[in-house]
């Protein structure tokens, strides 16, 4: 897989969420382009829209005194690599706290990731490798190994860590059932319903 190395381009703002990062006042920025093809996201009608500014830009001209953190949603905001890491930086310089919605997929820049944000919400789509295929589009080995040692590793570096799982209709209930199980300690695991 490769990373998309251009100015982390933004489709989409809340300017006000008070949802996305428990007991902060943030300002979400939703990140252009995935590299995975997920038929139940629910941002896929508009992550390739045409961008509306870049995260550095739209952090300056809309963070108010009022707000406590940046939150920084897609698409995949980690296909931006360099450009993410600059704008949680710039973010960080303001005084303000950052948080990051991820598939984790980019396993070798996520640990760079969770030595600078604050918080990290990531997905943990399935267990079996041959279900995260039919989810996401993409054949990706040992993922839920990588996912679970990277939740534990931001756990160790004092990241606030969360793992979500969709309940999909292509995800068995016995695995589901497992993913409960195996979940760290300490870390929190949401369960979402599947966006029809």
């Amino acid at each position: 897989m490769e990373k998309v190395m251009c100015d982390m381009e933004i489709v989409s703002v809340i300017k006000d969420a008070f949802q996305e990062y428990e007991g902060e006042h943030s300002l979400v920025l939703f990140s252009r382009g995935c590299n995975y093809n997920c038929p139940t996201c629910h941002n896929r009608n508009f992550i390739n829209n045409k961008p509306i500014g870049t995260a550095i830009e739209l952090i300056n001209e809309l963070i108010t005194p009022i707000h406590t953190a940046v939150v920084f949603l897609g698409g995949e905001p980690t296909i931006h690599g360099e450009k993410l890491i600059e704008a949680i930086k710039h973010a960080k310089g303001l005084g303000l706290k950052t948080k990051v919605f991820t598939n984790g997929s980019w396993y070798g820049f996520m640990k760079e990731l969770i030595m600078i944000v604050d918080s990290i919400s990531i997905d943990l789509k399935a267990l079996h490798d041959t279900t995260v295929e039919k989810i996401t589009g993409i054949y990706q080995e040992e993922y839920a190994d990588c996912i679970i040692t990277l939740a534990r590793e931001a756990r160790l570096h004092e990241v606030n860590i969360e793992l979500r799982t969709t309940n999909l209709s292509v995800l068995p209930n016995k695995e589901l059932e497992r993913i409960k199980i195996i979940i760290p300690d300490g870390i929190k695991h949401i369960i979402q319903r599947e966006i029809q």
